[in-house]
Order: C-alpha cells, then sequence, then structure tokens
C-alpha cells in the first residue's frame, strides 16, 4: 500500500464517491478513479503517516481541492471502512464482520490511526475466530503481544498438534516454540526409558502456562496478566450473552 502524489490529472476521468464525498469535507483524496471529500480533522488526530505535510503550498496535491487532491493508492472499499469508523451515524454501536474489521485493522495499522486500531481490536475479540486466523492477522497488524500470549497458549494446551496448514500460517519460529511447549507442559520429567505422552498439560495451571508462552516467545513477562486476559473474557462473555 502506498501513497501517490502525481501532479495533475483531468477532473473528467474521476467520479464523486456517491457517500463519502462531504460538501463540509476539506480533505480531498483520489482513490482510483473516485473522489473523497473529507475532514482532514480525523486524519490529523489520529494518523502520524497518512497525510503529506500539512498546509506546503509549494505540493502539487495539497489535498484542498478536487483539482489537486491526495491520490491514495488502496482499495477504495476498505478505505470506506475505514471512513465507516469515523463516520459510524450510532456512535458507540459498531456492527460489522470479522472480514470489514480485519480490514479495518489493516488499514489503521498500516497508517498509524491508533484509536481505530484498537476499536479493531476490540471488536474484533468480541468475535468467534479459528484460534490460526487470529494468530496469523494479529501478527500481521502487530497487534500488541498481550493478546497473542492466550491465543498461543491455546495451540500449547488443546489435545490436537497443529496441522500441515496451521504450521504454515503461522511460521516455522511459532511452530518450533508451541511444540517444544507442548513437549515440556506434557512431559516436565523425561523419564527413562520414555513413557507415552499425555495429550493434556500436566500440573500447570492457566496463568502458569500464559508465563511459559510469554518467556518463550521473548514477550515481557507482564503479557501474561494483561489485556489478553480481559480479551478472553470478553470473548467468553459475547459468546454466552
Amino acid at each position: 500500500m502506498s501513497r501517490i502524489n502525481s501532479p495533475t490529472f483531468s477532473t473528467q476521468r474521476v467520479t464523486k464517491h456517491p457517500k463519502y464525498y462531504i460538501h463540509s469535507g476539506d480533505l480531498h483524496l483520489l482513490i482510483r478513479g473516485q473522489l473523497f471529500r473529507v475532514h482532514s480533522y480525523f486524519f490529523d488526530r489520529d494518523s502520524t503517516k497518512f497525510l503529506p505535510v500539512p498546509n506546503c503550498a509549494h505540493l502539487p496535491n495539497r489535498g484542498d481541492s478536487d483539482e489537486s487532491p491526495v491520490v491514495v493508492d488502496v482499495d477504495p472499499v476498505k478505505f470506506e471502512k475505514l471512513l465507516w469508523v469515523f463516520y459510524n451515524p450510532t456512535y458507540s454501536l459498531y456492527d460489522a464482520s470479522i472480514e470489514d474489521w480485519a480490514d479495518i485493522l489493516e488499514l489503521s495499522h498500516e497508517w498509524s490511526f491508533t484509536q481505530a486500531k484498537r476499536l479493531a481490536i476490540r471488536e474484533l475479540e468480541k468475535l468467534e475466530m479459528v484460534t490460526v486466523e487470529r494468530i496469523t492477522l494479529y501478527e500481521k497488524n502487530q497487534v500488541p503481544c498481550e493478546f497473542l500470549v492466550p491465543l498461543y497458549a491455546e495451540l500449547v494446551t488443546r489435545t490436537e498438534m497443529l496441522s500441515v496448514d496451521e504450521a504454515q500460517a503461522i511460521g516455522l519460529p511459532a511452530v518450533i516454540v508451541v511444540c517444544r511447549l507442548r513437549e515440556q507442559l506434557r512431559n516436565p520429567t523425561p523419564s527413562l526409558p520414555p513413557t507415552p505422552m499425555p495429550s493434556t498439560p500436566v500440573n500447570f495451571n492457566q496463568r502458569d502456562i500464559w508465563r511459559r508462552v510469554a518467556e518463550e516467545f521473548g514477550y515481557p513477562v507482564e503479557a501474561a496478566n494483561g489485556p489478553g486476559a480481559c480479551a478472553v473474557l470478553l470473548r467468553f462473555i459475547y459468546l454466552f450473552d
């Protein structure tokens, strides 16, 4: 994803977005043939990466008119989803799918929209997802490790070993850590000759397992008791509310 500021373009080749060309807006954006006119307030407030240097008269694309928009190379449908976060008419109520929140998380991470990223994480935590899919999404978008610890703990403590597809999804370094922890937690004192390894961890409570996961993945120890713990509780509440 990148932003491109081209010097000139013909307004006859573009169309105004039917929803997000807002006449009171002061920021003009051109995204793959569509003109967006939105309020720079949200971008100035939340992002340090999206906009070029503001109020720079020598820039050919300042974003202050239809004739000099900031040209953004991004999927316009995904961008609409990010704008929906800012212009949601129901205020604190955000009802969207996993795919929608994943797109919002991706763009908010790419452009450092801190509050939008936190919102996307919060809403994703309310939705049921396959553990490995959640891990890959969170790793890709650098979600805080507090949210990753309980997810990796699920892989370590479940009865089934990682499948080939799951191993490919999380990557070799994570696979090695997960497999090592599974063995350590099921057979903490290897015997000679070896005995069949039990399917569940032996004499470890959840907090111990989270602490071991944090240590093995190189996360701060605090990651074992931070927002990740709250996230698991939130998922439980929303699934059974």
